[in-house]
Protein backbone atom coordinates (compact mmCIF):
# COMPACT_ATOMS: atom_id res chain seq x y z
CA UNK A 1 0.00 0.00 0.00
CA UNK A 2 2.92 2.53 0.63
CA UNK A 3 4.26 2.31 -2.52
CA UNK A 4 1.37 3.14 -4.45
CA UNK A 5 1.08 6.79 -2.02
CA UNK A 6 1.69 9.95 -3.14
CA UNK A 7 2.33 11.76 -0.28
CA UNK A 8 5.65 11.47 1.39
CA UNK A 9 4.59 11.99 5.00
CA UNK A 10 2.23 9.34 4.91
CA UNK A 11 4.80 6.62 3.29
CA UNK A 12 7.38 8.33 6.48
CA UNK A 13 3.87 7.30 8.91
CA UNK A 14 4.19 3.15 7.66
CA UNK A 15 7.24 3.73 8.21
CA UNK A 16 6.49 4.39 11.96
CA UNK A 17 3.71 1.60 11.98
CA UNK A 18 6.16 -0.85 10.80
CA UNK A 19 8.38 -0.08 14.10
CA UNK A 20 5.75 0.08 16.19
CA UNK A 21 4.30 -2.97 15.19
CA UNK A 22 7.55 -5.12 15.90
CA UNK A 23 7.73 -3.23 19.03
CA UNK A 24 4.38 -4.93 20.41
CA UNK A 25 5.05 -8.34 18.41
CA UNK A 26 8.38 -7.91 20.74
CA UNK A 27 6.67 -7.36 24.10
CA UNK A 28 3.99 -10.16 23.38
CA UNK A 29 7.27 -12.53 24.11
CA UNK A 30 7.33 -11.32 27.35
CA UNK A 31 10.98 -11.66 27.59
CA UNK A 32 13.44 -8.85 29.74
CA UNK A 33 15.63 -8.73 26.39
CA UNK A 34 12.53 -7.92 24.11
CA UNK A 35 11.29 -5.69 26.90
CA UNK A 36 14.72 -3.80 26.78
CA UNK A 37 14.60 -3.40 22.99
CA UNK A 38 11.03 -2.32 23.12
CA UNK A 39 12.02 0.84 25.15
CA UNK A 40 15.20 1.04 23.27
CA UNK A 41 13.60 0.71 20.14
CA UNK A 42 10.84 3.39 20.81
CA UNK A 43 13.53 6.26 21.87
CA UNK A 44 15.15 5.41 18.27
CA UNK A 45 11.81 6.03 16.51
CA UNK A 46 11.47 9.27 17.94
CA UNK A 47 14.38 10.51 16.83
CA UNK A 48 14.28 9.26 13.64
CA UNK A 49 11.30 9.66 12.52
CA UNK A 50 11.01 13.05 13.96
CA UNK A 51 14.09 14.37 11.99
CA UNK A 52 12.38 12.43 8.80
CA UNK A 53 9.66 14.75 9.27
CA UNK A 54 11.34 17.41 9.84
CA UNK A 55 13.32 17.23 6.80
CA UNK A 56 10.23 16.81 5.15
CA UNK A 57 8.30 20.01 6.56
CA UNK A 58 11.50 22.25 5.94
CA UNK A 59 11.00 21.78 2.07
CA UNK A 60 7.14 21.72 2.90
CA UNK A 61 7.64 25.28 3.87
CA UNK A 62 9.87 26.25 1.61
CA UNK A 63 7.58 25.06 -1.65
CA UNK A 64 4.32 24.06 -0.27
CA UNK A 65 4.16 20.46 -1.64
CA UNK A 66 4.50 16.82 -0.63
CA UNK A 67 3.50 15.03 -3.36
CA UNK A 68 6.96 12.42 -4.78
CA UNK A 69 5.88 13.64 -8.55
CA UNK A 70 6.19 17.42 -7.52
CA UNK A 71 9.43 16.75 -5.42
CA UNK A 72 11.38 14.39 -7.68
CA UNK A 73 14.81 14.99 -6.83
CA UNK A 74 13.96 18.22 -4.68
CA UNK A 75 16.51 17.32 -1.80
CA UNK A 76 19.46 17.79 -4.36
CA UNK A 77 18.71 22.21 -3.70
CA UNK A 78 21.31 22.10 -0.50
CA UNK A 79 24.25 19.89 0.32
CA UNK A 80 24.08 19.04 3.73
CA UNK A 81 20.36 18.01 3.42
CA UNK A 82 20.87 14.72 1.63
CA UNK A 83 23.40 14.00 4.07
CA UNK A 84 21.55 13.89 7.33
CA UNK A 85 18.19 11.89 5.41
CA UNK A 86 20.58 9.96 4.22
CA UNK A 87 21.89 9.00 7.69
CA UNK A 88 18.08 9.63 9.11
CA UNK A 89 16.77 6.75 6.17
CA UNK A 90 20.05 4.11 7.09
CA UNK A 91 19.26 4.59 10.76
CA UNK A 92 15.64 4.22 9.82
CA UNK A 93 16.84 1.55 7.80
CA UNK A 94 18.49 -0.32 11.36
CA UNK A 95 21.71 -0.17 9.32
CA UNK A 96 24.78 -1.24 12.64
CA UNK A 97 25.75 2.29 14.14
CA UNK A 98 22.28 3.01 14.66
CA UNK A 99 20.15 2.89 18.00
CA UNK A 100 17.54 1.07 15.84
CA UNK A 101 20.13 -2.21 14.82
CA UNK A 102 20.68 -2.42 18.18
CA UNK A 103 16.84 -2.74 19.65
CA UNK A 104 15.47 -4.76 16.57
CA UNK A 105 18.41 -7.17 17.67
CA UNK A 106 16.66 -7.33 21.26
CA UNK A 107 13.61 -7.88 19.81
CA UNK A 108 13.70 -10.16 17.54
CA UNK A 109 15.78 -12.45 20.10
CA UNK A 110 12.90 -11.97 21.94
CA UNK A 111 10.29 -13.40 19.68
CA UNK A 112 12.63 -16.09 18.08
CA UNK A 113 11.99 -17.30 21.71
CA UNK A 114 8.57 -17.26 22.17
CA UNK A 115 7.74 -18.43 18.51
CA UNK A 116 9.62 -18.94 15.29
CA UNK A 117 6.35 -18.14 13.10
CA UNK A 118 6.24 -14.63 14.99
CA UNK A 119 10.03 -14.34 14.88
CA UNK A 120 9.42 -14.58 10.52
CA UNK A 121 6.94 -12.32 10.57
CA UNK A 122 9.13 -10.01 12.43
CA UNK A 123 11.62 -10.37 9.38
CA UNK A 124 8.90 -9.61 7.12
CA UNK A 125 8.08 -6.74 8.97
CA UNK A 126 11.59 -5.26 9.14
CA UNK A 127 12.36 -6.00 5.76
CA UNK A 128 9.21 -4.29 4.84
CA UNK A 129 9.77 -1.02 6.58
CA UNK A 130 13.41 -1.24 5.10
CA UNK A 131 12.01 -1.35 1.53
CA UNK A 132 9.54 1.98 2.67
CA UNK A 133 13.37 3.61 3.83
CA UNK A 134 14.80 2.71 0.63
CA UNK A 135 11.65 3.88 -1.28
CA UNK A 136 11.47 7.17 0.28
CA UNK A 137 15.04 8.12 0.20
CA UNK A 138 15.38 6.97 -3.82
CA UNK A 139 12.05 9.00 -4.71
CA UNK A 140 13.47 12.09 -2.48
CA UNK A 141 17.17 12.02 -4.11
CA UNK A 142 16.75 10.93 -7.44
CA UNK A 143 14.65 12.23 -10.20
CA UNK A 144 13.80 15.32 -12.38
CA UNK A 145 13.12 18.72 -10.10
CA UNK A 146 10.66 20.37 -11.35
CA UNK A 147 9.71 23.25 -8.49
CA UNK A 148 12.23 25.49 -9.12
CA UNK A 149 15.39 27.53 -8.02
CA UNK A 150 15.77 27.50 -4.41
CA UNK A 151 14.57 30.76 -2.57
CA UNK A 152 16.70 30.78 0.27
CA UNK A 153 19.55 28.62 2.11
CA UNK A 154 19.44 26.40 4.76
CA UNK A 155 18.65 28.16 8.55
CA UNK A 156 21.21 27.46 11.35
CA UNK A 157 18.32 26.20 12.95
CA UNK A 158 17.51 23.45 10.62
CA UNK A 159 21.02 22.54 10.49
CA UNK A 160 20.94 22.38 14.51
CA UNK A 161 18.19 20.33 14.80
CA UNK A 162 19.00 17.88 12.14
CA UNK A 163 22.10 17.36 14.13
CA UNK A 164 20.51 16.60 17.88
CA UNK A 165 18.41 14.23 15.55
CA UNK A 166 21.16 12.37 14.14
CA UNK A 167 23.75 12.57 17.03
CA UNK A 168 21.94 10.77 20.08
CA UNK A 169 21.04 7.91 17.42
CA UNK A 170 24.62 7.27 17.13
CA UNK A 171 25.88 8.40 20.36
CA UNK A 172 23.49 6.25 22.58
CA UNK A 173 24.56 2.88 20.07
CA UNK A 174 27.94 3.94 21.07
CA UNK A 175 27.03 3.97 25.03
CA UNK A 176 24.85 0.43 24.63
CA UNK A 177 26.24 -1.37 27.61
CA UNK A 178 25.89 1.47 29.81
CA UNK A 179 22.62 1.85 28.74
CA UNK A 180 21.87 -1.77 28.97
CA UNK A 181 23.11 -1.80 32.34
CA UNK A 182 20.54 0.62 32.97
CA UNK A 183 17.59 -0.77 32.00
CA UNK A 184 18.45 -4.12 34.21
CA UNK A 185 17.94 -2.29 36.99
Amino acid sequence: MCLRQVDLKIIIAYSSVVHIRIVIAGLISISILSLRGGILLMVAHGFCSSGIFFILNSFYERYGRRSFFIILGGILWVSVIPFFWLILCVFNLSSPPSLNYLSEILLMIGMFNLHRILYLMGGLYLFVGGLYCIYMFVLFRHGDYKVGGLTDGIFFRELIVRYFHCFPLFFIFLLRTFILYLLSL
